[in-house]
């Protein structure tokens, strides 16, 4: 997003008070209450794709610097953020391959520490959610995310 979007959306009264707080001063985020409550906002539901996509944009680019203690909880973010809206999610990452390798290490993480939830089933799933046209795209990305899965293992 462009400086000018991010200034129109956040003229929305849709914006949480957190957000528009760290994009017009960001903080250096870490793993304390105040960077977990704006994780929090940035992969809450959202009604309006204004705000959605400011808040993708943001989360996302916390994503690509979390490290250390920081990014441990990014897999639960990265996991609710696709169950949510994985259409939104994946028609971006099916052109930013980049970050599209993220989302699969986060993924797999995920899965890695979560046995309860079966990665076939959240697969097919999040295929019965999406359009059918990008159905061979998020079997492409499940595969790879079950097989650093079990580069895990």
């Amino acid at each position: 997003m462009t400086a000018e979007q991010q200034q129109y959306v956040l003229s929305s009264p849709g914006v949480a008070p957190i957000v528009k707080e760290y994009v017009t001063a960001p903080w250096a985020v870490s793993d304390d209450d105040k960077t977990f409550s704006l994780l929090d906002q940035l992969t809450s539901a959202c009604s309006e794709r204004g705000v959605q996509a400011l808040y993708f944009y943001h989360f996302n680019s916390i994503l690509v610097k979390a490290d250390g203690a920081l990014g441990e909880p990014m897999p639960e973010y990265v996991y609710t953020l696709v169950d949510r809206d994985p259409e939104f999610v994946f028609n971006y990452l099916r052109n930013h391959r980049k970050l599209r390798e993220y989302y699969v290490n986060q993924m797999a993480l995920f899965f890695y520490f979560h046995d309860d939830v079966n990665l076939q089933a959240s697969e097919q799933l999040t295929r019965k959610r999406c359009s059918k046209d990008i159905a061979p795209w998020i079997s492409a990305f499940y595969a790879d995310v079950k097989s650093t899965k079990d580069a895990i293992d």
